[in-house]
């Protein structure tokens, strides 16, 4: 019987390593956000550039109609942006968005820190929690059979939504210096924070995750 039980539970195995194989470089993307594919990747980083030289295009329409509006206002005694208040913001803008690209680029990596920090270890829990004994044959027959089930059921679903969440990511991340552009003017901060919001959203999204994943091994 035994001899029975270790043959399905190689069957089952060979069968997961079978479809696993040929998914491993996507099931990478559960755990780790691959900077190849993202911020190092030389079309994402050329298409950032691009929307660099768009963003210090209208930074610079924006700085020239705020000179237009000084001299005008010293002039007519209407109402401007004094430049205490316009060169700060300004100075910090441009530094925003020159350093989106770092700023960025470090949040991805420290996702990936949290991710491997918080890496649930399966066969530590399993040898835990079956009294620092190896798994029987029919205790791996069931687990075999337990992974296989999830596997159809859940993987494949978190794969999809980790290559769409790298898409976003990119987009987010090209589109980098225009959010931070937006802070300039008052009336379009708000749309700035919610890029920001969106990217840090996204790109912590797979830690929590995999947070509730490692705390359900827990």
């Amino acid at each position: 019987m035994d001899q029975i039980l270790q043959g399905l539970a190689g069957f089952l195995n060979s069968i997961g390593a079978f479809l696993v194989g040929p998914l491993a470089p996507l099931l990478a993307l559960l755990v780790n956000t691959p900077l190849n594919l993202t911020t190092d990747n030389d079309l994402v980083v050329t298409a950032w550039k691009v929307m660099l030289g768009v963003a210090d295009g209208f930074l610079l329409l924006f700085v020239l109609g705020g000179g237009m509006q000084m001299m005008i206002g010293q002039a007519t005694g209407t109402l401007y942006t004094p430049p205490r208040e316009f060169l700060p913001r300004l100075f910090a803008v441009a530094l925003a968005m020159h350093a989106s690209y770092i700023w960025l680029r470090t949040l991805l990596i420290f996702d990936n820190e949290l991710c491997g920090i918080v890496h649930a270890s399966v066969h530590d829990f399993l040898l835990q929690f079956n009294g620092g004994q190896p798994l029987t044959n029919a205790q791996q027959l069931v687990l075999a059979a337990g992974l296989g089930a999830f596997f159809s059921l859940t993987i494949l679903r978190y794969v999809f939504q980790s290559i769409e969440r790298i898409v976003l990511l990119n987009l987010l991340f090209v589109l980098g210096p225009v959010g931070m552009l937006l802070f300039f003017l008052p009336h379009t901060a708000a749309y700035g924070t919610y890029w920001h919001r969106m990217f840090i959203v996204t790109c912590f999204l797979q830690f929590v995750q995999f947070l509730a994943f490692g705390l359900g091994f827990a």
